[in-house]
């Protein structure tokens, strides 16, 4: 269907073989004619500027192909799927149940781990819903869940029940128990704990960066709040994205005990680095700026 799509030509229909380039070709198309439908939602704006709509959480974004992906916080690095890649957005409908209904019978496994293999390609609001719902009612999962006969315990052998010298029979494995949690404890924080680094519970609007210049107030955590410091932005570290979140802030060192906190000079001053989170802009540099500007501007008329 899809290379009749492309040459316009029921010709193009004609193939004896599907390679997985062209599989993989029309799962896209399908995504991205299924993602036409909330297309308009994707490119809202609130009024805190955030796009998204009510997937703003999610930071949605095309990539170059055109499909929306959300996860930009795993973009280096994203360890739900093979080749790194970020999940494309689906919306709560039949197709994304079709998607989930693959995931589950390639291993006929539980919610968690449905929900895992669904998002090694993809990304739905409320993922976890749909997959038990999916897993309750897949008649295979009801077979091999089946509760098995019980009977009541029997009794204890002769050689359980005889007294022996302590520790007489032991048998240790050092190192295979490391490797089995080492596995397990992977495992469980790919399927179950990685997900949720993708949605933003808070700081997910863009803010002006700190500059050099900008006058902060420092909250240190071991101060009291009416003894915060007041500081200068010395230098900042934006990250891969842009944003900065680390500073180099210098302010007047205060002696625990005095009294009067006079400035005496630049040989007081100290350079400390700071989180970002940890400070309040007080007056930015270039509002500095923009003053002196117009000043000369009054000036001049």
């Amino acid at each position: 269907l899809l290379n009749i799509a492309k040459k316009n030509s029921f010709k193009g229909g004609r193939t004896l073989s599907i390679s997985v380039k062209q599989l993989q070709e029309a799962e896209n198309f399908i995504v991205k004619e299924v993602q036409k439908s909330f297309e308009s939602e994707l490119t809202k704006t609130d009024r805190k500027g955030r796009k998204g709509g009510r997937f703003a959480c999610l930071n949605p974004v095309q990539d170059e192909s055109g499909l929306w992906v959300v996860g930009q916080r795993l973009k280096n690095k994203n360890s739900m799927t093979v080749d790194s890649s970020l999940q494309k957005l689906l919306p709560y409908r039949h197709v994304s149940r079709l998607f989930m209904q693959r995931a589950h019978t390639s291993g006929h496994r539980g919610r968690d781990a449905t929900l895992a293999r669904f998002r090694q390609l993809y990304w739905v609001i409320q993922g976890s819903k749909l997959a038990q719902s999916i897993k309750s009612k897949c008649q295979m999962c009801k077979l091999r869940e089946a509760k098995f006969l019980e009977q009541q315990m029997g009794q204890l052998p002769e050689a359980r029940l005889q007294p022996s010298p302590a520790f007489n029979h032991v048998m240790i494995d050092l190192f295979g128990p490391y490797s089995i949690v080492t596995d397990e404890f992977w495992k469980k924080w790919t399927e179950l704990y990685a997900p949720a680094l993708i949605i933003r519970g808070k700081w997910n609007t863009t803010n002006r960066n700190l500059r050099p210049g900008d006058v902060v107030i420092i909250a240190d955590r071991n101060t009291l709040r009416g003894d915060y410091r007041l500081g200068i932005v010395q230098e900042v570290f934006p990250s891969q994205d842009g944003k900065v979140r680390r500073v180099n802030v210098m302010y007047k060192n205060f002696q625990i005990g005095e009294k009067v906190q006079k400035y005496k000079g630049h040989n007081e001053a100290v350079i400390v680095s700071r989180s970002a989170q940890r400070l309040s802009l007080l007056i930015a540099v270039d509002m500095d700026q923009d003053q002196e500007t117009k000043s000369e501007e009054k000036e001049s008329v």
